[in-house]
């Protein structure tokens, strides 16, 4: 398949060099004339007729595939200057212009409510600082700069850690990652722990404590 290359944008232009617009004009005068007229049974379908609707049938599914072509490579190049154009939109977003004190005052007030939002013992008892859906979890998936805002806080993460046993499959590496943010700041610990269940959360506990 022969192609144009743009020498400024590097656009490559997948249609040959020939006259595509009139090959459209010439099927296009089929669209006003013989092809209606079959459509709506207005005249017979002879055996001219079939040669020249295969023909043109031939040439718009080649045509169709070039301009498919063009479309992806219109779109594989768009994707990307969508993406740089967001992300400098987005440097104007109010948000940003927040003072990090200030975030981190509302990530510890969204924080404090989380906890507070619930007097059912059994939803509190999922409430803890090992569930990646915990507000501390959530707030750091929400974009670049909240998560760097939060791990860049250790007291953020050691202000009010909770711990509700029996652990999950994962909660020791989990509790790692969550040690490591709080670096050498003061701990805030509850732990809540039902010593009648059989327990292997030894490792965990040892880290606690």
């Amino acid at each position: 398949m022969s192609c144009l290359t743009c020498s400024n944008c590097g656009f490559v232009n997948f249609l040959p060099p020939e006259p595509q617009p009139q090959i459209l004009k010439t099927i296009q005068s089929s669209d006003s004339g013989l092809v209606p007229q079959l459509l709506r049974g207005s005249r017979p379908f002879l055996n001219d007729d079939y040669d020249l609707i295969s023909t043109e049938i031939v040439k718009l599914e080649r045509l169709q595939s070039l301009y498919d072509a063009q479309l992806q490579e219109i779109e594989s190049r768009r994707r990307p200057i969508l993406k740089s154009m967001e992300n400098r939109k987005s440097i104007y977003t109010p948000i940003r212009c927040v003072p990090r004190d200030v975030l981190l005052e509302i990530f510890h007030s969204v924080c404090d409510s989380s906890w507070q939002s619930t007097n059912d013992y059994s939803r509190k008892r999922k409430q803890h600082s090992l569930n990646m859906n915990g507000p501390l979890w959530v707030l750091g998936r929400a974009c670049g700069l909240w998560r760097d805002t939060l791990h860049t806080s250790p007291v953020s993460w050691a202000r009010n850690v909770v711990a509700n046993a029996p652990f999950s499959e994962h909660a020791l590496q989990i509790l790692r990652f969550y040690l490591s943010r709080t670096s050498e700041h003061p701990l805030n610990i509850k732990i809540v722990h039902n010593t009648r269940k059989p327990s292997n959360d030894g490792e965990i506990m040892s880290l606690l404590l």
